[in-house]
Parts: structure tokens; sequence; C-alpha cells
């Protein structure tokens, strides 16, 4: 049994045809642990697909994550 193994989960893997996104979904990530913590989650992912932040946000980027605002998501 693996000791100190903690799980990780994303919220969401969407394939439209051959392309493949990773996508996580947070409401609140104005407090910088859980900002770390939901992005820390995508960026581990090693495969080179896009990464994508659903939140209450203004952010539109970090590192290789694009973070989207949610009512502007919910919009388009």
């Amino acid at each position: 049994m693996l000791k100190n193994c903690i799980k990780k989960e994303i919220g969401f893997v969407a394939k439209k045809k051959d392309k493949l996104f990773y996508i996580q979904v947070s409401d609140n990530i104005s407090d910088e642990e859980t900002f770390l913590r939901e992005v820390s989650l995508l960026l581990d992912i090693r495969e080179a697909y896009p990464k994508i932040l659903i939140a209450r946000t203004r952010h539109e980027t970090y590192q290789y994550v694009q973070i989207i605002d949610i009512c502007r998501w919910l919009m388009e």
C-alpha cells in the first residue's frame, strides 16, 4: 500500500475531434492557496493538450493554463 499518496482529480477530460482538453472548474480562486491547488492539478499533467481552468476570476492565463471567467464562458 502506498503511503503519502494523494489522490488528485481533474474535473473533466473533453474530446473534440482528435484533440483532448483538460478542464478544471472552481467557484472561487481568489484565495492564493485555492488558486495554486487548482492550477497545480492541471500543471501536473504531462501531456501537451490544452488545460483550462473555469472559475469566477479576472485572470487570463497562468503558465500554460488558460483561465476563463465562468460568467463569460456561460455567455458564449
